[in-house]
């Protein structure tokens, strides 16, 4: 006769503690681009050292020049290196017209400026412009070669100027003294969206452009000049008036596209694994992992977090608290020596970790193999298969070990044979706790 004999064990709670794990998949593309361009004027004190006419490097104009002994081209060594620009006739001009690689659809291009020596006001002192087909002479590119331009209006006023919406005919507030400016243009075809100087995340609309003045916006979505033209070329020109224009740390590429993000996956109480698949034309990427869905509650040290690599497709999340709700978001970056530029975010994914509470789990062995919960098919393997003996005459005993394979004592209230079991008998009782 086959009968299974059965332990009937308190009730309990069992929580397993797992490693948890988010899997963020990036699942935007972005064409192949290596860095476009980057100049912060370190390497040397001459001027020609950063232009090559034939074949620059990323860090190079085809050409920097003059068209006369009016402006002085030079490196302003005082602090850190600038390139120069000192007018007071004629006209000074950077040029790459050498295209970019790749033909990028859209581009942040970021500088600092810092203007002197200005006595006169002057409406587009000097111009930048972004568009394709340029050339190295020393004047303004043709409308019909440029998508994206903008001015620099100087004023009365030394160290004091506004920037120029050319194409609208309107002007900035003013500034002075050193600025960043960042210039987010899109030829795309589509919105795209960018992580702005001030931190917050700009949507640019199809062939306009934003121009940032430090932490201000001075134009926002103002029209592209052409609109048919790429952004291959781009060109500096002061011709306009008198003055001084420092120029440093120059640093363009394209802006990177928005991820997509996935549901969280491997919840435990207290860490998670971010997991993501790769992308091309970023160097990195920034993730953010906050307690609110408007990501206003931040998780210290998840806020705005860059994670190095372009092949780099995990990050371990420590730290959390059990039983609560997370939200993360995550976003292309492209970090180089002189700045960064990021792109908008995925959608934000939300999950509740686990409750992290000790509780005890029984786990029962025969035959040194485990007995699944609820089994009640007898086995040899598991020694629940007893075979037949002559109930008259002899028996079979078979050794069961109970263990806690849990996080708190297993307290066992009894251990009993059930209905139907006549010819068992339990001949040695388990411990009833279990640490």
């Amino acid at each position: 006769m086959n009968k299974t004999p059965y332990f009937s064990m308190m009730n309990r709670l069992f929580t397993k503690k797992l490693s948890i794990s988010i899997l963020f998949v990036l699942l935007f593309t972005n064409l192949g681009y290596a860095q476009l361009f980057q100049q912060d004027f370190s390497s040397s004190t001459t001027v020609s050292t950063y232009a090559n006419a034939t074949t620059p490097t990323n860090g190079q104009f085809n050409a920097i020049t003059t068209s006369g002994a009016g402006t002085v081209l030079s490196i302003n060594t005082t602090g850190s290196n600038k390139l120069r620009f000192a007018r007071t006739g004629n006209a000074g001009v950077f040029s790459r017209t050498t295209d970019f690689s790749g033909t990028p659809s859209t581009l942040l291009y970021r500088f600092d400026m810092t203007l002197s020596a200005n006595s006169t006001a002057f409406t587009n002192a000097a111009t930048f412009q972004v568009g394709s087909g340029f050339g190295t002479g020393n004047s303004t590119e043709t409308n019909a070669n440029t998508h994206s331009r903008f001015g620099v209006n100087f004023t009365t006023t030394a160290g004091q100027y506004s920037l120029r919406d050319i194409v609208g005919g309107t002007n900035s507030s003013n500034f002075t003294g050193t600025q960043t400016i960042t210039w987010a243009i899109n030829n795309s075809g589509a919105t795209v969206t960018y992580r702005a100087p001030n931190g917050t995340f700009e949507t640019l609309a199809n062939d306009t452009q934003d121009v940032w003045v430090g932490n201000t916006k001075a134009f926002n979505d103002i029209a592209a000049t052409t609109p048919t033209q790429s952004l291959t070329d781009i060109k500096f020109v002061i011709s306009g008036a008198n003055g001084t224009i420092d120029l440093d740390n120059f640093l363009i590429n394209p802006i990177p596209l928005v991820p997509a993000s996935s549901a969280a996956t491997a919840i435990g109480s207290d860490s998670f694994t971010a997991n993501w698949s790769t992308v091309s034309g970023v160097t990195g990427y920034r993730v953010d992992v906050a307690t609110d869905s408007g990501f206003t509650s931040m998780v210290s040290g998840y806020d705005n977090l860059y994670v190095a690599g372009q092949t780099t497709s995990s990050l371990s999340v420590t730290g959390l608290s059990a039983s609560t709700t997370y939200y993360y978001r995550v976003r292309g970056a492209s970090q180089y020596s002189v700045g960064e530029f990021a792109g908008g975010n995925s959608s934000s994914e939300n999950l509740t970790t686990s409750s992290g509470a000790l509780v005890p789990e029984i786990n029962v062995q025969g035959n040194s193999t485990n007995i699944v919960s609820g089994d009640t098919t007898p086995s040899t393997a598991d020694d629940t298969d007893f075979g037949s003996v002559n109930a008259a005459s002899g028996s079979v005993v078979r050794t069961f070990t109970i263990q806690n394979t849990g996080s708190a004592a297993l307290n066992i209230s009894s251990a009993y044979l059930l209905d139907g079991t006549s010819g068992f008998s339990i001949t040695s009782a388990p411990a009833m706790s279990l640490s």
